[in-house]
């Protein structure tokens, strides 16, 4: 549900933007998109091509309070491989749905510097977003 509404809301931003398209599912590996499943390939949520060329990669995540510390190391970790697979142009960007929960700044805070560590700075303070 959270993937099919960030697509959604991906196109939505750049529908005025010519030759950008929103590409769902789309291997990666070496800095080439390649076939689904190949060894080693990693696959972000979406990714926005302009021109060719992969600009950003999302990935969404459920926000949930009991496995916050397993969500903020499987984040990292994912963006450590992701960066040695993705095209070299794209800006890796995170999603966390809050949705129907409350987050206080505080949290919000804790999250965003334990995924920017967890990913060796990977992970930008402006490249996580909160989905409320």
């Amino acid at each position: 549900e959270s993937e099919a509404e960030l697509t959604t809301r991906l196109k939505e931003m750049y529908k005025d933007k010519p030759n950008t398209t929103i590409e769902t599912q789309e291997s990666y590996k070496g800095g080439e998109n390649v076939k689904y499943g190949i060894k080693g390939s990693v696959r972000p949520e979406n990714s926005v091509v302009e021109n060719g060329i992969v600009k950003e990669t999302y990935e969404i995540k459920n926000y949930n309070q009991e496995n916050y510390n397993s969500m903020t190391s499987n984040i990292g970790k994912q963006a450590i491989k992701r960066a040695e697979e993705l095209p070299e142009t794209a800006t890796q960007k995170i999603v966390i749905d809050t949705r129907g929960q409350k987050i206080t700044p505080e949290i919000r805070q804790k999250i965003t510097e334990d995924i920017i560590r967890k990913s060796n700075k990977i992970i930008k303070k402006e490249n996580i977003i909160f989905m409320e």
